[in-house]
């Protein structure tokens, strides 16, 4: 990948001439293949890409620093869910975690009833609280 700035060339008769040219896009990541190939033809489609080393130098450094950051936030993310479930486990008792199913056959009763009285589905975090003002 390089840095470059592109550059519309004007025509000087009936060719393109590098002695004129106006900005078209600037710093601009492309790799170098496509650079080359696009300035190899530069007399046909008169744009020149003008390679900015110094550019292209700060670009490989700030992706560096992107990937070594990414890297240490997936390195303390992970170390935090190592720590969460190891709260979890220690903290929570599974057993005594109920779900209330009178709550539940409830809930969807109502939903029953919304469906057929309205003959459209309820939203889904309509709670039983709601559904029942709703079918009042």
């Amino acid at each position: 990948m390089v840095v470059c700035n592109v550059y519309k060339l004007f025509k000087d008769g009936k060719n393109y001439t590098k002695q004129g040219k106006v900005i078209k896009r600037n710093n601009l990541a492309l790799t170098r293949d496509y650079v080359e190939e696009k300035n190899n033809n530069w007399t046909n489609v008169g744009l020149w890409h003008e390679i900015d080393e110094d550019a292209t130098v700060h670009f490989y450094e700030e992706r560096e620093l992107r990937r070594k950051e990414k890297k240490a936030a997936a390195k303390v993310s992970g170390h935090l869910n190592e720590v969460l479930v190891d709260v979890i486990k220690k903290g929570a008792n599974i057993e005594s975690i109920e779900i209330e199913s009178e709550d539940v056959t409830e809930l969807e009763d109502l939903k029953k009833q919304y469906k057929e009285k309205f003959d459209k589905k309820p939203f889904h975090s309509w709670v039983v609280a709601k559904l029942k003002e709703k079918l009042a």
